[in-house]
């Protein structure tokens, strides 16, 4: 049954999962980024801006969104 509603627990886990996606593919994102310059860190800057948010989200109970 597809959900309905997002709590504040589903919009953590989608935060995490797709931080954790990001994470998994920022090499591929870096290979991509040739704009303005070929400076290659694009996906590393976003996986570890990301990553900072999980960290802040992560011992997070029950709240609401």
């Amino acid at each position: 049954m597809p959900t309905k509603e997002v709590d504040g627990n589903l919009l953590k886990r989608l935060i995490i999962n797709g931080s954790i996606n990001l994470k998994n593919n920022s090499q591929t994102i870096n290979d991509l980024n040739v704009f303005p310059v070929p400076d290659g860190d694009t996906g590393s800057n976003m996986q570890s801006t990301m990553m900072s948010g999980v960290d802040s989200i992560d011992s997070l109970k029950n709240e609401p969104i």
